[in-house]
């Protein structure tokens, strides 16, 4: 699945360049102002239209900073609902006769591996890819195997608790790899880049002619939109961010301490 070049890029290089771009459209807003020919008067109507600027960049970045937090939430919630449903069917296995079991558990161990490779699979796309296609191929064994046995009466009670486990299980792997790309919208983003730095611009441009320029509260206003927009794209980042998954991710990895009962 292809990404948008924001979130291909190192976020901080990505906040580096909107800071660096903010204090430029700073210095070139006073330019503007100094070279300006008519005579700077303090106007109503636009000190009214900096303020709504200011207002929907605020606005935009609390939306944009909310919706980041909720996504990385719910990928949270999928994973460690994944490994409930992974060991719900472990569980499963065992309603079956002995003499079957090994059937399972084979396939189910192949799967296990698989889904583990997923989630150790970083940022490289064409590992996941692959461990998402092995993680298919061994759910449908297991699919098969509940199928096939559910055809023996003896088998049926446990081939339907098995089929309502696998459904749930391969659902939330399934929600998982559409939740990981769920991000926010480029154009989002790329309307924040040029407010930020329409922001910086009527900075510079209305602070001509209302004494001297304090460029540290200039920089204290790039560097804090810089850092909010750097953890709106981090928060959707999980692989190889500065925020990971990898406290709910140990879920599913410590399943496997389980195949040595």
């Amino acid at each position: 699945m292809k990404l948008s070049y924001l979130f291909e890029m190192a976020t901080w290089v990505v906040s580096c360049i909107l800071f660096i771009q903010m204090l430029i459209a700073i210095w070139v807003g006073r330019w503007f102002a100094k070279h300006r020919t008519q005579e700077h008067t303090e106007n109503p109507g636009t000190t009214a239209i900096t303020a709504s600027l200011y207002g929907l960049l605020g606005l935009l970045l609390a939306f944009s900073f909310g919706m980041s937090g909720e996504r990385f939430k719910e990928r949270k919630h999928i994973i460690v609902d994944e490994a409930n449903a992974i060991n719900t069917v472990r569980l499963r296995v065992r309603i079956y006769a002995d003499s079957i079991q090994p059937q399972f558990q084979k396939s189910f161990d192949q799967y296990l591996d698989a889904r583990i490779r997923y989630y150790n699979g970083n940022a490289d796309t064409l590992r996941i890819q692959n461990t998402m296609q092995d993680a298919r191929v061994h759910a449908d064994a297991l699919w098969n195997l509940a199928i096939q046995h559910s055809r023996q009466n003896a088998n049926l009670l446990a081939s339907n608790q098995m089929l309502l486990a696998l459904t749930q299980m391969i659902d939330l792997s399934n929600a998982q790899f559409r939740a990981e790309y769920n991000r926010t919208p480029e154009a989002i983003l790329t309307m924040l880049f040029i407010l930020s730095v329409s922001a910086a611009f009527v900075a510079g441009y209305t602070s001509m002619g209302k004494g001297l320029f304090d460029w540290w509260m200039a920089i204290g206003f790039c560097l804090l939109t810089s850092v909010v927009i750097f953890f709106i794209i981090d928060l959707d980042k999980p692989r190889r961010g500065l925020i990971t998954l990898d406290h709910n991710i140990r879920a599913i990895i410590d399943l496997r301490e389980f195949r040595k009962e």
